[in-house]
């Protein structure tokens, strides 16, 4: 049976929602974790945080190929499949390889869900104010990961609310095994809406080959923007709390610096992506970059302030949001769906980079004590793409 479209945009954005809330739980379960275990060293911290970044790289490479193998389908079940897999290894095994595999596992399997998602947005037929649309995807994203922390501290009470207490205390596991365990339930609901709506995932019979190349280069201005965009989101993502604690903030108060940035993204996003359908949206580009790269200047300072670090970190987080919704309308005007597949994977593989790169040099900060690697990791990223902007700028 074919869905409307507006069906198929609300089972699109549940699906969505519920995969962000087990984002965002791993994002304060993960780093809380490891940074209070004896056992995880410096290095492999760094690893584990970094992990999911490097092996969305390479998955990005080979996912025209294994599409056209499997299908789309089959893809998304198999990549929610090795995300759930990796949650339990890792609730019921607490030890260093155990975990650096399990981030590897997860860190594919969210990466491919996630982008499949996307794809399947892609190809809905939506006639006018698509901008609007792509926003209002990235504020469900961002909505289900500020869920994510707050779910993450009522999960006792819901245990208790619902009779699964005892039951779940006669199992034996950590209470981070709980807190995955719950994750890997979120992200098997989460698959419900593609049973329901089977038309939902797009029949592509045929991936036209592309040059990664040559498509970075064709969009270079908007590309580079997706992997700044790649620093900072993940950079926050993964490492607000860690920064938090170590800046001296409490146990209860650090895990809701995230859903700070998270919820300037929720409120912010649509506003910043309804202006840019009336300006140019690579001048709003250039000064959401330097509007972060200021932002990022503050954060040493106000990080010691609770309430001023959530109030830079909302602002912070809607202006990244902005950006990336502007950039998905970019490549989607210019291309028209010609190619989904390949525009979708270059902004993921670009926006991966970006966070490879990022995770990777703020975990050698932390490593090396130099706990405020992270806002300058985050200014010399933004001087970087002025810079590039302003030596591929040609005048009329």
């Amino acid at each position: 049976m074919k869905l409307s479209t507006p069906i198929i945009l609300i089972l699109l954005f549940v699906s969505t929602f519920l995969l962000s809330v087990s984002v965002g739980a791993n994002a304060v379960i993960i780093p809380v974790f490891v940074e209070g275990d004896e056992a995880f060293d410096a290095f492999s911290k760094t690893l584990i945080l970094s992990m999911e970044a490097f092996v969305a790289i390479g998955m990005s490479l080979a996912l025209p190929r294994l599409l056209r193998r499997i299908g789309i389908r089959a893809t998304l079940f198999a990549a929610a499949g090795v995300r759930i897999g990796a949650s339990g290894l890792m609730s019921w095994f607490t030890d260093v390889p155990n975990w650096i595999l399990g981030s590897l596992c997860l860190g594919g399997g969210t990466f491919l869900y996630l982008l499949l998602i996307q794809i399947c947005l892609s190809n809905v037929e939506i006639r006018r104010k698509k901008g609007l649309i792509y926003s209002l995807f990235g504020v469900i994203i961002s909505l289900g990961i500020a869920v994510g922390p707050l779910a993450l501290e009522k999960l006792d009470a819901l245990l208790t609310l619902s009779g699964l207490a005892e039951y779940v205390a006669n199992l034996g596991l950590p209470a981070v095994g709980t807190q995955l365990i719950f994750s890997a339930l979120l992200t098997a609901i989460s698959l419900l809406p593609f049973f329901l709506g089977r038309s939902m995932v797009p029949p592509i019979q045929e991936i036209p080959a592309f040059s990664v190349w040559k498509l970075v280069r064709e969009n270079k201005d908007v590309l580079f923007a997706v992997a700044l965009c790649g620093i900072s989101f993940m950079g926050v993502s993964w490492y607000i709390t860690i920064y938090g604690l170590h800046s001296g903030l409490k146990l209860n108060q650090a895990p809701y610096l995230l859903s700070a940035f998270m919820l300037g993204s929720i409120c912010l996003d649509t506003p910043l992506s309804f202006l840019a359908e009336y300006v140019n949206r690579k001048v709003m580009l250039v000064l959401s970059a330097l509007l972060c790269s200021i932002l990022a200047i503050f954060i040493p300072l106000a990080i010691y302030d609770f309430t001023q670090a959530c109030a830079l970190l909302f602002v912070w987080g809607g202006l990244v949001s902005g950006m990336y919704s502007n950039c998905l309308v970019l490549l989607e005007l210019k291309y028209k769906n010609q190619n989904v597949v390949a525009t979708n994977t270059v902004f993921s593989l670009m926006e991966n980079i970006g966070g490879a790169i990022g995770l990777t040099l703020i975990g050698i900060f932390l490593q090396e004590g130099f706990n405020n690697g992270f806002s300058y990791l985050i200014i010399a990223a933004c001087l970087v793409y002025f810079t590039l902007v302003l030596n591929w700028y040609k005048p009329n």
